[in-house]
């Protein structure tokens, strides 16, 4: 009996490929709970996201500047989790560090200390964090290009900061 009350009596070997499908799926979707995001990984998704969101923008289609910004927040979010990896010295996100809250993550980096206040890092950080957060995925708000393009701006210098490779 599988979960559900689901039974794979009759199935055969169609049944005994399927248990195994799903036990080798259940597997990964355990390791991947127990491990996290790999560094390389979070350092990967904070650049293909921030560029994601300026092909967004360059649609000129006012409907995905929503997308856009909200991509290049997630891009921001993912080049921080990384900080934390490389700051704490391992492979792939500990389990504390899986939200969303941008100060809070900064927070836990070592460049959140270091950081010259007077290049105002702290308070760009801080307007990101007041204009992004994960629930932005289910609204649509009008934004403008120029929005849009100061955002992606403000994100890319801060994720250089949290993510400085190459």
């Amino acid at each position: 009996m599988l979960e559900h009350g689901v039974s794979l009596q009759g199935l055969g070997n169609d049944g005994a490929k399927l248990n195994e499908r799903g036990q080798r799926r259940a597997r990964r979707n355990r390791t991947r709970q127990e491990h996290g995001p790999k560094l390389t990984v979070l350092v990967s998704l904070s650049r293909i996201r921030i560029r994601d969101g300026e092909a967004l923008l360059r649609t000129g289609q006012p409907e995905r500047y929503g997308a856009a910004i909200y991509l290049a927040g997630y891009a921001l979010e993912c080049a921080m989790k990384a900080c934390i990896c490389a700051d704490k010295k391992c492979k792939c996100l500990p389990a504390e560090y899986w939200h969303h809250d941008l100060m809070a993550l900064a927070r836990r980096t070592v460049w959140w200390n270091l950081a010259d206040v007077g290049r105002g890092l702290h308070g760009r950080l801080a307007s990101v964090a007041a204009e992004w957060d994960v629930t932005m995925r289910y609204s649509v708000v009008p934004y403008t290009a120029r929005d849009v393009l100061e955002f992606i701006a403000t994100v890319t210098e801060l994720s250089k900061e949290f993510a400085p490779w190459p």
